[in-house]
């Protein structure tokens, strides 16, 4: 909650006219190029939510309608505007006169409305300039996602107010938001971190965890609730697909949420997690057909590895059918205790030329400057599976298995194995928001202005049976002379 430029005693005296039961409501408008307006206006609507109707990872742009009086063409006359697009508006609400912020923004238009004795008076919050701009110049080498997002802001003449979580602050391997809307860049960015980015009433930008929320200890009864709605739950997410690097890719499932509500999945691309090579050989041209079912190679891992999510072969068949998957061995001498297994893949769905093949490994821990191997299994695979090699000099590194293993010289498999654990961090914090379906509701309520996004509320409704904690998605005010009314929607705190 807040209360904008008030006193500690204002604050007290607001609070104090709100609990009336015959409030005096009251709002301000303040346009600059025209100065306060607010005895020109009829009625204002705002608007603001954390995500846009598109959903998750779509940032919402906040709007105002202002519906105004026209004398004299004090507004629009002649055909044209009056009031320059790209003013800024600050619309304030509250009691007798004690108003705090609940919406800045600009002009986006103006429009005469009937015989043009009125207008309406379009406004949207600054998210909606980052939609029209572009980036230019806000890059470097060391940067930031919270040093992009204060430059996006600064470059602007706009404020930001980014939460300092300990994420925001590492460095990118690289970006690449060049002429990219400013808006789809931090879109990006908020995809990156599983954050969410806004502007707040007084115009400011902020982004902060998607699963943050601020205690507002406000409760909802059945004396303040004039309609509580109970709305569709929210989507459940129990499978992410993260690629984050071309043709890498990591995976996160929740078994128990897709044993109670079946499989969803959400695939996503998303370039900016940064990534380790962990080990690779990329060059060769050799064919070698896997005469045996077990076939593989030894690789050292990177100094700074710690996980496996991903590895890619160069592969293809002929006539093939069945299914393959990776599996992880232990070295002792060639391989020795199976590790891991990565998802199986259809072999009939190789290419019949070499390439690429992505083998997901979920999240598996390995660790630094250590010898492994990597074995093909094409199980009881029909048809001809090919993998591609190099035959340069190379001592112990291919390996396959006839009863015992075997080891042989001058054969070494085409691969690269990456890890990300930014973006497999990202994965689990999705699935631990999204891994069941969450109550969300619709309340129409007395003016609460105070109130804000991410503000957790209790809701105590014995009419409704409807009782818990809650966090504000969406607010909109409905400003009239005489009433004012707040609408929210609210969605359960997991």
């Amino acid at each position: 909650m807040h209360y904008g430029y008030l006193t500690t005693a204002q604050q007290t005296a607001f609070l104090s006219e709100q609990r009336k039961k015959i409030r005096k409501p009251s709002f301000a408008v303040f346009i600059s190029s025209f100065g306060d307006i607010t005895d020109y206006a009829i009625s204002i609507t705002t608007d603001r939510s954390i995500e846009s109707p598109l959903g998750r990872g779509n940032i919402n742009i906040g709007d105002t309608s202002i519906y105004a009086h026209n004398q004299d063409g004090y507004f629009y006359s002649d055909g044209a505007s009056n009031i320059e697009i790209g003013s800024v508006v600050e619309i304030y609400s509250g009691y007798n006169k004690l108003n705090i912020p609940i919406f800045t923004g600009y002009v986006s238009s103006v429009k005469p409305q009937g015989n043009k004795d009125a207008v309406m008076i379009t406004c949207k919050d600054y998210m909606g300039l980052f939609a029209s701009q572009r980036v230019s110049g806000s890059q470097g080498d060391n940067n930031t996602a919270e040093l992009m997002l204060e430059n996006f802001a600064s470059s602007s003449y706009l404020t930001s107010d980014i939460s300092d979580d300990g994420e925001l602050d590492i460095v990118y391997d690289s970006t690449t938001f060049d002429d990219m809307p400013v808006k789809s860049a931090i879109e990006k960015i908020c995809d990156n971190w599983f954050h969410v980015a806004y502007f707040d009433e007084n115009g400011v930008l902020k982004c902060v965890g998607r699963e943050y929320y601020y205690d507002s200890s406000f409760v909802f009864d059945d004396d303040n609730i004039l309609e509580l709605v109970q709305l569709s739950p929210t989507n459940v997410i129990n499978k992410v697909r993260i690629e984050y690097r071309d043709g890498f890719s990591t995976v996160k499932n929740d078994v128990p949420s897709q044993d109670a509500y079946g499989i969803h999945e959400r695939n996503l691309y998303n370039t900016l997690f940064n990534s380790i090579l962990i080990a690779d050989k990329t060059t060769g041209s050799t064919s070698e057909s896997m005469d045996n079912q077990l076939e593989g190679f030894k690789f050292t891992s990177s100094a700074d590895a710690d996980f496996i999510d991903c590895v890619r072969v160069r592969m293809k068949q002929d006539g093939a059918s069945g299914t393959i998957t990776a599996k992880l061995y232990s070295d002792s001498s060639g391989p020795s205790s199976l590790l891991a297994t990565s998802n199986s893949i259809a072999a009939g769905t190789l290419p019949e030329s070499f390439a690429w093949i992505a083998f997901d490994f979920e999240h598996y821990a390995i660790s630094p400057s250590t010898n492994y191997w990597l074995i093909i299994d094409k199980g009881s695979t029909i048809g001809s599976v090919y993998l591609q090699i190099s035959a340069a000099t190379a001592t112990g590194l291919h390996a396959y298995y006839n009863s015992i293993w075997y080891l042989e010289n001058n054969k070494y498999i085409l691969h690269q194995i990456r890890s990300s654990k930014y973006a497999y961090r990202f994965a689990d914090d999705m699935i631990y928001f999204y891994r069941e379906p969450l109550e969300r509701l619709r309340i129409d309520t007395l003016s609460y202005p105070q109130l804000q996004l991410f503000d957790m509320v209790t809701i105590h409704s014995d009419a409704t049976g409807i009782y818990g904690k809650y966090i504000i998605q969406s607010i909109s005010h409905k400003l009239l002379q005489d009433s004012h009314r707040t609408i929210l929607i609210l969605q359960k705190l997991r």
